[in-house]
């Protein structure tokens, strides 16, 4: 017996199901000669829209690489916010579509911008992209709006053109993609090479010798709970080497907390001796730990993180109102050189930054013992600073009744330093002076801990150790 080699057999019945012509079917629209947005599911991570029918809005200051667009070599273009008009059947009017981070070719022969769906579907907008002549809806829908796609019987699309200015005040608008794309784009580096933030890419074995020739498996572990944020740095990642004067491992020179801050400026209402009219406060989120700054202006509050940092650690994040101080170019700089996250709470809600309500507690201490030691008003930045070291080392009920200083640092806190209270009257010792003179005069107490500043016949001294007695 013969078997055939092909399926298809002659005693077989088969039925075949030709292809139905899309020819005058009303449901499928003619080919378009302007411009078009296709929904392209094919069209990768970012859509690409065309400079003359888009209308940009900002640039994004990213760029994105882009192969295989009428050349063979690889292209870099600018990722942009975009905005066009789109014509849509059973309207009336045109409306507006807002893209953000799509990539912008600049060609005017080209009608076709290419819209990713995916893109979208992350924004909550709907697609069904089946034709409706087969079956399907073919539309969109924006918050419960629904939008009908054009079928041609080889794309669906829309007929978009570029708006006017006149335009953009006047037709409704909708966003087909959210503005929390920028983590999907990844920035072209032409001057840099790219850099290795993690242990993947380089072999265990060279690992092993960078680590004293460890056993693989602690090498594995060890790489799991550690971060490499500087396997190479900018003076080694140019073409052409320079000598470096700066530290290479910004983030890394300081001691790190393992906590987050909230921050605020407040402004007292006198101005103290030193010229100070506000003071910027810190606050742990998880221990409470304090930490104030005064400051002879608001604008100094990015010196005032400086010394936080520098003083107390780095911390995980800081968070922050929507103060321009507070998100300006020094302050986001020394974020950004130290790995700090930063987070602002939201205009108008106050409450979310957990250094507002502090900042009323700091207050109220700082008028408490001001009325009882009967320290002058012009010396209240030391008044500060003296409660805050206060609190600091203070049981708290929410730490389980350790205090703050402990939490943080994790060493049991001593607070044999607390010798006196502020505008105390004390003895102090003269060590120059020559007999018969007197060797002791009255002074006040003014600060504690890191030095010992006290004040008497108006002029300001330093003292050494045990030079200062009841």
């Amino acid at each position: 017996m013969i078997v055939p080699t092909s399926p298809y057999h002659p005693s077989r019945t088969y039925r075949y199901h030709r292809p139905q012509p899309y020819a005058n079917d009303p449901q499928v629209c003619a080919k378009p000669t302007g411009d078009i947005m296709v929904v392209d599911t094919g069209g990768g991570k970012c859509s690409t829209i065309t400079d003359r029918a888009w209308h940009v809005l900002s640039n994004t200051n990213h760029s994105s690489l882009m192969s295989g667009y009428q050349s063979g070599h690889e292209q870099v273009l600018s990722v942009v916010n975009a905005v066009t008009k789109a014509y849509i059947e059973g309207r009336d009017e045109p409306v507006l579509f807002v893209m953000h981070y799509v990539t912008l070719v600049v060609d005017e022969n080209e009608k076709e911008s290419l819209h990713v769906p995916f893109q979208s579907m992350r924004h909550g907008i709907k697609f069904d992209l089946t034709p409706k002549i087969h079956g399907g809806k073919c539309n969109i829908t924006i918050e419960q709006e629904e939008f009908p796609i054009k079928f041609d019987g080889e794309k669906i699309f829309f007929n978009i053109e570029k708006p006017t200015q006149e335009e953009l005040d006047r037709y409704d608008c909708y966003e087909l993609t959210s503005e929390a794309e920028m983590s999907k784009i990844w920035e072209q580096r032409v001057r840099r090479k790219s850099k290795k933030t993690t242990h993947e890419g380089i072999p265990l074995a060279e690992w092993r010798q960078r680590l004293a020739l460890a056993p693989a498996d602690i090498v594995e572990k060890t790489l799991e709970n550690t971060t490499q944020h500087y396997m190479t740095v900018d003076c080694e990642n140019r073409t052409n080497m320079r000598q470096h004067y700066q530290s290479r491992f910004q983030g890394l020179k300081l001691p790190r907390l393992k906590e987050g801050v909230a921050t605020d400026t407040f402004f007292p209402s006198e101005k103290t001796s030193m010229g100070h009219t506000c003071s910027q406060f810190f606050v742990g989120t998880d221990t409470d730990r304090w930490y104030v700054q005064p400051l002879k202006k608001e604008s100094h509050n990015s010196t005032a993180l400086q010394d936080f940092s520098r003083n107390v650690g780095l911390p995980l994040f800081v968070k922050s109102d929507c103060a321009q101080s507070e998100i300006g170019e020094k302050w986001t700089e020394h974020c950004r050189d130290h790995c700090i996250g930063m987070l602002t709470s939201e205009p108008g809600h106050p409450w979310q930054d957990p250094a507002e309500k502090r900042i009323g507690t700091l207050g109220n201490m700082v008028i408490a013992n001001m009325r009882e030691t009967g320290m002058p008003m012009q010396y209240h930045n030391w008044m500060q600073l003296w409660c805050v070291d206060v609190h600091n080392v203070l049981s708290s009920k929410n730490l389980g009744y350790q205090n703050p200083l402990c939490y943080s640092t994790g060493y049991t806190t001593d607070i044999s330093k607390f010798r006196f209270y502020p505008w105390e009257p004390i003895w102090y010792y003269i060590p120059s002076a020559k007999a018969p003179h007197d060797n002791l005069k009255k002074a006040r107490w003014r600060i504690l801990l890191a030095t010992r500043l006290l004040i008497t016949s108006g002029l300001k001294r330093n003292l050494g150790k045990d030079a200062t007695r009841s």
